[in-house]
């Protein structure tokens, strides 16, 4: 990677088996397409029930794009009977989940039981005042 910035960084895909996937370099709003162009293959030889480990241990860079990807293979793993677990999580991205209160859900958190993905419609918003509106 001599001569290249961090931003410049290549995003490196790689599937290591059908149960443990690699993620490496830059993955940021430049880079998550080709990821997700790619999840139909990634999921495809997988069986119902399997685990899948998702190394982020070489990914260089991240942003909110890249926090909302892992967020979307979650998804898409649990409309497929695949649980999804993240190995090695760079701190960028602990930072952002936990900024973004997500922390749980990718499994950063001691509690192992993710929130439910689905809209909290019942979930009333307070006013910063703390009152329910």
């Amino acid at each position: 990677m001599r001569g290249r910035s961090v931003a410049e960084a290549p995003l490196i895909v790689s599937t290591n088996g059908a149960s443990r996937w690699t993620l490496a370099g830059d993955l940021s709003l430049s880079s998550v397409s080709r990821v997700w162009a790619r999840r139909e293959e990634m999921f495809r030889a997988l069986a119902p029930d399997t685990v899948v480990s998702i190394d982020l241990g070489d990914v260089t860079r991240t942003d909110s794009a890249g926090l909302a990807l892992l967020i979307a293979l979650l998804r898409e793993a649990r409309g497929r009977g695949v649980r999804l677990q993240f190995d090695t999580i760079p701190v960028q991205m602990r930072s952002l989940a936990r900024v973004a209160g997500v922390s749980v859900l990718l499994g950063l958190d001691a509690d192992p039981t993710p929130p439910p993905l689905a809209d909290q419609r019942d979930v009333k918003p307070e006013s910063p005042t703390g009152v329910s509106q």
